[in-house]
């Protein structure tokens, strides 16, 4: 059984075009993972999951199960591609959204359809056409027949939350945002252009040889 995680966006706070930040490139932050039978989650929807929504439907499988879209936090450049996700708009599709530490179902109900009110957007959430559950789950772990995840709550204003995600014998571990220090792997600052991403990179390979920083696109096996 293989895993494979595919980076969608990287970018942190607000995407960026121009041609110094092409190699890293430039949506918000949004991983796919996807196993061999063509079982999908999604973590994060910034303005990458627009990209992976198409790759999504123009792909062989075009699951139309229960797909999962978990969320380490709710600032603006992790859910500002939801509504330009395109298999939201399909009523075969069911989504179950998913965060740790976010009171109830309503509340995590209440965040998506604030974003789509009529002052910002001209659809509604009920108006998507896809079905969506909102799951909320109690303390830190969470399973199902395919994976388990357990959660952590990191320091980030507003509060945010690192995935441990286990399925098959493969592991995951989704962490961003995380105030630790002036440097991170993914979610790079809108001002930090190629050049000085590769400083970044070349410098923590001097203690970490086989680190890489995510890039757009880049994908990877588990």
């Amino acid at each position: 059984m293989s895993v494979k995680a595919k980076f969608y966006g990287t970018r942190g706070s607000i995407p960026v075009c121009d041609r110094d930040f092409q190699e890293f490139g430039g949506n918000t932050t949004c991983v796919r993972l996807m196993d061999d039978r063509g079982q999908v989650a999604i973590l994060d929807a910034g303005s990458g999951i627009r990209n992976l929504g198409k790759d999504l439907i123009a792909s062989a499988q075009k699951q139309v199960g229960t797909m999962f879209i978990a969320f380490s936090h709710f600032h603006w450049d992790h859910i500002q591609g939801f509504p330009f996700f395109s298999p939201a708009y399909d009523p075969r599709r069911h989504f179950t959204i998913s965060a740790f530490g976010r009171g109830d179902e309503k509340n995590l109900k209440r965040i998506f359809a604030g974003q789509m009110q009529q002052e910002y957007f001209p659809l509604s959430l009920d108006q998507m056409g896809a079905k969506f559950d909102f799951l909320v789950p109690g303390g830190q772990t969470f399973e199902n027949e395919d994976a388990q995840t357990i959660s952590y709550k990191h320091n980030h204003p507003g509060g945010a939350y690192t995935y441990r995600i286990e399925t098959r014998g493969k592991v995951f571990v989704f962490c961003t945002d995380i105030e630790h220090g002036d440097r991170a792997l993914t979610h790079h600052d809108p001002d930090h252009n190629d050049e000085f991403l590769l400083r970044v990179e070349e410098e923590c390979q001097k203690h970490f040889p086989h680190v890489v920083l995510a890039r757009e696109k880049m994908e990877i096996e588990l």
